[in-house]
């Protein structure tokens, strides 16, 4: 397993976390390339470990360097977003490819997951419009 570095204070993260930036309240996290069976648990636990130290109200993490994440991952993410949210805060994922943003709508809890098409769109507020339509259509 690689080694990678909170950018901030250059403590070694224990996963497969590229980097954790906090700036203005908010923490960033960028995923790696592939969040699966082989890495997850301890993604998982670094995950939680930053949610818990940290006390923004916002917690955003960057998908754009993701192309896979399993059916695990996303629910994780999903439970992660409701327990927050419980907790008067919130995740808001951004950067992630159409085919990410579909799974995580269908698999995770959308109400509590803050889904934006990129970082300038989570800094300004700009939620993605939600992709349940397609789903609805006639067709389906």
């Amino acid at each position: 397993m690689k080694s990678y570095f909170n950018i901030e204070t250059g403590d070694a993260l224990q996963s497969d976390i590229l980097w954790v930036k906090s700036e203005n309240g908010l923490v960033k996290v960028r995923l790696k390339a592939r969040v699966d069976s082989t890495n997850q648990t301890p993604v998982f636990a670094s995950l939680k470990a930053l949610v818990e130290q940290q006390g923004p109200s916002t917690f955003g993490i960057d998908l754009s360097a993701t192309q896979f994440l399993s059916l695990t991952a996303m629910q994780f993410l999903g439970t992660l977003a409701l327990e927050l949210q419980e907790q008067g805060r919130s995740l808001a994922v951004f950067g992630a490819s159409e085919k990410l943003k579909r799974q995580m709508e269908l698999f995770t809890s959308p109400e509590a997951l803050h889904v934006y098409r990129n970082e300038g769109d989570w800094l300004a507020g700009r939620r993605s419009e939600p992709l349940r339509g397609f789903l609805n259509h006639p067709r389906w």
